[in-house]
């Protein structure tokens, strides 16, 4: 195979052992060199060849999705926060905290442009499109069990962009939504076309706030769960919530544990989002809160939803 040949040289400069995969049965002083790692074109399969290969994967990725593999492209780290400009980084981050780190993640992430995950997850009523099979699934970011827990700690910053197409679709799951268990600072950011179904704890948000604070986003999702939900958070633990809207037409549970609080969650009709209304909310609050957000804009019969834009409204 060009093992033990790769492994006699290892270290060396120079050609000593080498061997002629396919023709040589050992290797030979002074044969063809044996290269250990992966093909330029394959990130799957580690072997021994005679022509140069790369010691790490490597990968093609499409939306942030490795077309061979199914991996995740590793976000990058700026000014502190990974900087998340596609699907398959958004995947990775949630990786991170769910799988890699113990309890406490305290890293950030920053959006840097609008993702698609799916598309046409919602009708028009807020029902589940009958394509759901062909849906990708959304883990969520973070979790809590009696034996094991993955919280988010550090600041998950929408920055004015939109993620559209998350879909989690498990009655018997716990802690749903982008967040799903968090102690952090969520803001800034648009939900669409989004769904999602669990069991205890669900918000398109945010399902289990924990002293966390979710602030001048706004969501067009549809969410159900048997306990606990809400179409901005499922359940608020002394976190601070403020400036935050959602469609309550695609949704028609409150805001916060079904309850909408002035100030806090509010349930707009579809053409409050498309006129410039929520945009203007999101930017300036109403008359029960101050805000000063001016990331938030909109330009009429361009944008569909509130994004960050230069488009003031006034």
């Amino acid at each position: 195979s060009g093992e033990v040949s790769y492994l006699l040289s290892k270290g060396y400069n120079g050609s000593v052992w080498g061997q002629k995969l396919g023709t040589d049965a050992y290797p030979i002083l002074g044969g063809a060199k044996v290269y250990y790692g992966y093909a330029l074109d394959d990130c799957q399969h580690i072997s021994y060849s005679n022509t140069t290969l790369t010691e790490t994967p490597n990968h093609t990725y499409d939306n942030g999705f490795c077309t061979i593999c199914d991996g995740y492209q590793p976000a990058i780290k700026v000014d502190g926060n990974y900087a998340i400009e596609n699907a398959g980084q958004l995947y990775w981050f949630a990786d991170q905290v769910n799988n890699y780190y113990q309890t406490n993640y305290t890293d950030g992430a920053v959006l840097v442009a609008d993702i698609t995950v799916n598309k046409g997850v919602l009708n028009s009523d807020g029902s589940l499109s009958a394509n759901s099979s062909s849906f990708r699934s959304w883990p969520g970011i973070g979790y809590w069990t009696e034996t094991q827990s993955r919280v988010l700690y550090g600041t998950f910053d929408g920055n004015g962009h939109i993620i559209s197409g998350l879909y989690t679709n498990d009655a018997n799951k716990d802690y749903t939504g982008l967040i799903g268990y968090g102690q952090c600072t969520i803001k800034n950011i648009g939900i669409v076309d989004a769904y999602f179904k669990g069991k205890d704890y669900v918000g398109s948000i945010c399902g289990y706030n924990n002293w966390g604070n979710i602030l001048n986003c706004y969501s067009v999702s549809s969410v159900a769960g048997t306990s606990n939900v809400g179409s901005i958070c499922g359940y608020n633990d002394n976190g601070t919530i403020a400036n935050n809207y959602y469609d309550n037409k695609k949704c028609s549970i409150g805001g916060v544990n079904d309850t909408d609080v002035s100030g806090q969650t509010v349930g707009k009709t579809e053409d409050k989002f498309h006129n410039g209304e929520v945009a203007y909310l999101l930017a300036h609050g109403d008359e029960n809160v101050t805000w000063d957000y001016e990331i938030w804009g909109q330009q009429l019969g361009v944008d569909d939803y509130p994004v960050g834009s230069d488009y003031k409204l006034a």
